[in-house]
């Protein structure tokens, strides 16, 4: 383990409390804002104060000194919402400049555009120059991250993939490549919300789903589109991972940050063998039943192998799942609605004295391929290299040669872990239980490369009793065994009580200044805004270590590091 509550590193030297809040004020903080740089792990309390702030208020954490500005006001919102949020962590809200800022409505389909520097809404997005025709969370809206641009949004809409300045050109965007042609009756483009371009907006990814169709939007394939060409680099088809008719939907498709790889956000295949024990029942022809099969399964009706006495069984492939349908020796069906399962054995024999074994999973016939779990690809789908063990929160951040790395939760050993995504290489860095197993984490994505070696977790949790518990940490990118650095930056101000809205997952600005987040400052009513939580400019020089040679001289004991067990 890193640490346990017993081993707690304490702050050597008692740090400088800011005994009183600032409430109420409409300064707008700076820039370069002031931090006590807490790194130890007593338990840090919101001080939520008298009041919840009002859009451009700011307020001072009286622990770690942190300026945190409320940058928006849900009742501004049309249409209408409970929420002004940052809907996600792992793409930055604010454009290249940080003078705007995309504000999302809880709907799914309104953003809207913040000038920072007096926290005016200044537009709503819409695709076309009816009001109403609003674009939001689901045409995946994304800055230009070029420098070129710094008032370009990019989005998808059904086939077309579009740009458009927000103060010149809101309904009036420009279509950049309309898809349908390349991908004949297929409906959609999507990289499935959570996922971004590369740091040049040059290269993206999306899957392409066909129409929908029992209950989902098939996957007819995974591109990789280079702007600047105009040109598909390259397509995943379903007979290239083995599958017939459509892709495994994964949760998301993105480019890494610096374009070398495509990555497939796939959760873990899986495959648990079960033995199905109890009465077996003649029904005729040679077939047998057993009532309740899902007692063993889970619940599952999807089967890697079904064995009897080790012998293979073959699943029927036509049919509703009855007796009828078994037509052959060593053939079994399933009926996960009346829960029935049935088996012909070879030569009619009885399955009562005979081992009945079903292999059954999530995608068992995935295990150990390519789309089992996260895998990191070239732009033409070869050379796939596994990035996590399965799909988890995850964001982006730079060793100290500049190398991307991706951090996950690694859900099957519980630490939090950085993987190499050229080579696989995997470290781990934070255990889950030191942190509070109560808690859940999000990741935040570096786009400025000079701040290497560290990402941004935010935490989330019912539970306020542990250091870790509702908590925005950056955190080194170091093994545990070198005791990496955890800066507590603030708590969320975020009362969470299992709502999806009120985890208020943390995205980094672009410049790396400043971290976003929608909070509810305590309240856990339903309702929520954006506020900026405004770091040191210099907060990267500040921190000592072997990442940081060409930087000041440590004003941070290496002492109280998080040491490691």
């Amino acid at each position: 383990m890193i640490y346990t509550e017993a081993k707690m590193i304490k702050v050597a030297v008692k740090i400088i409390v800011v005994i009183a809040m600032v409430f109420n004020t409409a300064t707008i903080a700076s820039a370069d804002s002031p931090s006590n740089y807490v790194i130890g792990t007593d338990v840090i309390s919101p001080t939520y104060g008298s009041s919840t702030p009002s859009k451009g208020d700011t307020r001072t954490d009286s622990v770690t000194g942190a300026s945190i500005v409320c940058r928006a006001d849900h009742s501004e919102l049309t249409p209408s919402s409970n929420y002004s949020l940052v809907v996600y962590s792992r793409f930055t809200p604010s454009n290249t400049t940080d003078e705007y800022v995309l504000v999302h409505g809880a709907n799914s389909t309104s953003i809207h555009v913040y000038r920072i520097s007096d926290n005016t809404k200044v537009a709503t997005l819409t695709y076309d120059s009816n009001s109403n025709h609003t674009i939001g969370e689901v045409n995946e809206v994304r800055w230009d991250y070029t420098g070129l641009f710094p008032t370009r949004v990019y989005f998808v809409r059904g086939m077309k993939f579009y740009q458009m300045d927000v103060l010149t050109e809101n309904g009036q965007p420009t279509l950049i490549r309309d898809f349908t042609a390349d991908f004949p009756g297929a409906v959609k483009i999507i990289n499935d919300v959570e996922g971004d371009s590369s740091n040049d907006s040059r290269y993206w990814a999306w899957q392409v789903l066909d129409p929908y169709s029992n209950g989902n939007y098939p996957v007819r394939a995974i591109i990789v589109y280079d702007k600047q060409s105009d040109s598909i680099l390259g397509t995943l088809n379903p007979s290239d991972v083995g599958h017939v008719g459509s892709l495994p939907r994964p949760n998301m498709v993105e480019i890494s940050p610096l374009g070398n790889k495509v990555i497939t956000h796939y959760g873990a295949a899986s495959t648990h063998p079960s033995t199905l024990s109890g009465t077996w029942t003649a029904v005729g022809g040679d077939v047998w039943l057993l009532t309740g099969y899902k007692a063993f399964t889970s619940g599952n009706n999807v089967f890697a192998t079904v064995t009897a006495d080790g012998v293979s069984l073959t699943k029927t492939t036509e049919g509703t799942g009855s007796a009828a349908d078994i037509t052959t020796d060593n053939q079994y069906a399933s009926n996960s609605t009346t829960d029935l399962f049935w088996v012909r054995l070879a030569g009619g024999a009885d399955p009562n004295s005979q081992t009945i074994i079903a292999d059954w999973g999530t995608r068992p016939d995935d295990v150990g391929t390519s789309i089992d779990a996260p895998h990191a690809w070239d732009f033409d789908f070869t050379n796939p290299i596994n990035i996590s063990v399965s799909e988890t929160h995850s964001g982006w951040a730079f060793d100290a040669s500049g190398k991307e790395w991706f951090v996950s939760q690694n859900n099957k050993t519980d630490w939090i872990e950085a993987r190499d995504i050229l080579t696989g290489t995997a470290i781990n860095i934070l255990y889950h239980g030191d942190l509070g197993w109560t808690n859940g984490f999000h990741f935040g994505k570096f786009y400025n490369r000079a701040l290497r070696g560290w990402f941004l977790m935010s935490t989330y949790s019912t539970s306020s009793s542990m250091w870790g518990n509702n908590q925005l940490m950056m955190v080194e990118l170091k093994a545990t065994a070198d005791s990496p650095i955890v800066w507590r930056i603030a708590p969320t101000y975020n009362n969470y009580q299992g709502s999806y809205r009120d985890e208020g997952p943390a995205a980094l600005s672009y410049d790396g200044k400043s971290v976003y987040v929608t909070a509810n400052w305590g309240t856990a009513n339903g309702t929520g805004e954006v506020y900026q939580f405004l770091l040191p400019g210099s907060w990267y020089e500040h921190f000592p270590g072997d990442l940081h040679p060409d930087k000041k001289a440590p004003s941070v004991p290496s002492n109280l590091r998080l040491t490691s067990q």
